[in-house]
């Protein structure tokens, strides 16, 4: 009677991991893209009361058009400072890879057509499929990678309890 137990905790205790790195993996890219569109559109529709110059067409500019998509790895930076003094799962400085190995993977091997997105749309709209390509495989990983920063440093400077 006692493996069965034994094999029951190990069972409990692989799907507890897994739903963990599932869970931390759609926080770092699907949550942090998420919570960067929102916090840019509210900022955007605050600050229209003092100027007309911020636009929801701004905001979608700020969050898609500068390279390096510096809003979204601020707020994986944030997300992960806030997550890691509270949370202390090693699988958050490993969210960075699974976005890397697909950054790596569509560098490598580019779709026969040039682009992932290309079969979707008219020929006549190059520049948003480029748009589309970028966005599908670097802003993941761009988010990913400062979830997993935030979450080391606060880990380097003491913040989090060694476990």
């Amino acid at each position: 009677m006692q493996p069965e137990h034994d094999k029951l905790k190990t069972a409990t205790r692989v799907l507890k991991t897994v739903s963990v790195a599932i869970a931390h993996q759609l926080i770092s890219t699907v949550g942090v893209i998420i919570l960067s569109g929102e916090l840019a559109f509210l900022l955007c529709s605050i600050a229209r009361s003092w100027s007309p110059y911020f636009t929801s067409k701004l905001a979608s500019k700020v969050l898609t058009q500068i390279p390096g998509f510096p809003v979204q790895a601020a707020v994986g930076l944030l997300l992960g400072f806030a997550f890691a003094k509270f949370m202390n799962r090693q699988i958050m400085f490993w969210v960075w890879l699974l976005p890397l190995a697909l950054f790596c993977w569509t560098a490598l091997h580019p779709p026969l057509n040039g682009s992932l997105f290309g079969p979707f749309y008219p020929p006549d709209t190059g520049r948003q499929i480029r748009l589309l390509d970028r966005l599908s495989y670097s802003l993941p990983f761009m988010a990913s990678a400062g979830y997993a920063l935030g979450a080391k440093l606060t880990r380097q400077r003491g913040w989090v309890p060694q476990i």
